[in-house]
């Protein structure tokens, strides 16, 4: 949702001052502009019994977010200056900034961090932190081509996420330019810059030569026919010259190639209101990890051999059965030699020879009043790999072995179910704000990902355990959230 404010902006001294900063008082209110603010928020916070603080947060992207996202202070605002012709034509200036703050035990960043290696990402690594994520303009309406965008500067472009995992399965967000819906909606291409931290703890390759570049580019094929309706291909490409770095192994890629083909079935599967999604993707080289498999964002060095593949299902229906909405999702990914370069002594490719990914998550919410609704979020996740290093990168898996050295294999399963009593002035599953008390069993066998859960400053992990003290592989947790959009 949209609420566009023109004349006198009565937001308070913050946004007015950041108004001021960003556009300028005569070009905001001139009679043919407009300005719009957009926000996403949420906090909350969550307690093991006995009022001690929960352990940590286990990864969202697999077993779900519905509390599941703990101690967390997030918010995204953004202001957007446009102006329209008499002929139709059209600008855009945006600008967001995020604010971010996550505290837990001994000050350690139990939560997620605002992504400080994301582009226009500055900050104290999740505590506190101030960012500037999008600074862009956009141009559209011509009259050789109406339905095309243009756009230049810093973005969230081409995203796309499973709602309930907060996850982006697709993210070619940075600094680029490109057009969207070119020729008429069929197609979308964009050169996109992604900017990662200037160093790392084991090697140069994030240095500024080095910095991947990517092009992207996606056919809409209903624009050709109705025939192919809701069907989508996507090709990328990302080059990262690292020769030159010392740390560089023979066998390391400097390119990623990666692909998708994107199916969106009319309503749910076609029998319900809603929406759905069946997504494959392939990745080569340098896309061809957990991480770099769908995004701009390369394994710079990766195997030149290296191979991945991700198959996902998803989608929402509103009022399924009476009162019922249901979100539902189905996650396989598989990774051959994804290798992490500069892992061992000699700097050379660790690869390895294969990983996997399974998570299944769904999400039923039951409205028993327009105000009040009761959500149910059950998660499994499941992760093997023969080498710890190719699913956690650089940084290693300390559950398992000392950050930077190669070591033995890993599996970890994962498991969650959330009840969340939820108050809303719409309580439909997109309604928002929402208010929610929840309560969480958490549970891990094996080593796992967890944010900074064992009470140390730079948030380690600890194999096998998901509470507090290291010591329990299953939790109860209760807490509070608010989430709001518009």
């Amino acid at each position: 949702m949209k609420r566009t404010f023109k004349g006198t902006i009565k937001a308070g001294l913050v946004a007015g001052a950041i108004v001021a900063m960003s556009f300028g008082a005569q070009s905001l209110f001139a009679a043919d502009s407009g300005f719009e603010f957009h926000a996403y928020a949420r906090s909350g916070f969550a307690f093991a019994p006995g009022l001690y603080l929960s352990g940590g947060q286990l990864d969202e992207h697999g077993i779900g977010r519905l509390g599941n996202e703990l101690n967390q202070n997030y918010v995204e605002s953004e202001l957007v200056h446009s102006n329209t012709n008499s002929d139709g034509s059209w600008a855009k200036y945006h600008v967001m900034f995020v604010f971010n703050s996550n505290k837990g035990v001994n000050n350690a960043n139990t939560g997620t961090s605002a992504f400080p290696s994301y582009p226009g990402s500055y900050g104290a690594n999740g505590v506190g932190d101030v960012l500037m994520r999008q600074v862009y303009a956009e141009m559209g309406g011509f009259s050789w081509d109406p339905k095309a965008t243009y756009w230049v500067g810093e973005r969230y472009y081409g995203r796309d996420d499973i709602h309930i995992l907060d996850y982006f399965w697709r993210d070619m967000s940075g600094e680029g330019v490109g057009i969207t819906n070119g020729l008429n909606g069929l197609f979308d291409l964009a050169e996109v810059l992604f900017q990662g931290p200037t160093t790392t703890a084991t090697s140069a390759n994030y240095s500024e030569q080095f910095i991947p570049f990517t092009t992207d580019l996606r056919l809409h094929l209903g624009a050709l026919t109705p025939a192919l309706s809701g069907l989508e291909v996507e090709a990328a490409v990302t080059y990262a010259d690292t020769a030159n770095t010392a740390s560089n192994g023979s066998g390391t890629s400097n390119y990623g190639i990666q692909a998708a083909l994107v199916y969106s079935p009319d309503k749910f599967f076609w029998f319900a209101d809603g929406y759905s999604r069946l997504v494959l993707q392939y990745g080569m080289g340098d896309s061809a990890t957990e991480w770099s498999l769908g995004t701009a964002n390369a394994n710079i060095g990766a195997d030149v051999n290296a191979y991945g593949i991700r198959a996902i299902v998803f989608g929402e229906a509103s009022n399924v059965l009476p009162n019922l909405d249901i979100m539902p999702e189905l996650t396989y990914a598989m990774f051959n030699n994804a290798g992490s370069q500069g892992n061992n002594a000699s700097g050379a490719v660790v690869a390895q020879d294969v990983a996997s990914h399974l998570s299944f998550v769904i999400r039923p919410v039951y409205k028993f009043t327009q105000n009040l609704s009761l959500q149910l979020e059950a998660g499994f996740d499941h992760i093997f790999a023969t080498n710890q290093l190719t699913y956690y990168g650089a940084g290693g898996n300390v559950a398992t072995g000392n950050a930077g050295v190669a070591s033995a294999g890993f599996s970890a399963t994962n498991y969650k179910v959330t009840l969340a009593p939820t108050l809303s002035l719409d309580s439909g599953f997109w309604g928002r704000p929402q208010l929610r008390l929840f309560w969480s069993l958490v549970g891990t066998s094996g080593a796992q990902n967890v944010y900074g859960w064992n009470g140390t400053a730079n948030g380690t992990y600890t194999a096998g355990y998901v509470d507090a003290n290291g010591t329990s592989t299953l939790e109860n947790r209760f807490g509070v959230q608010f989430e709001t959009w518009f």
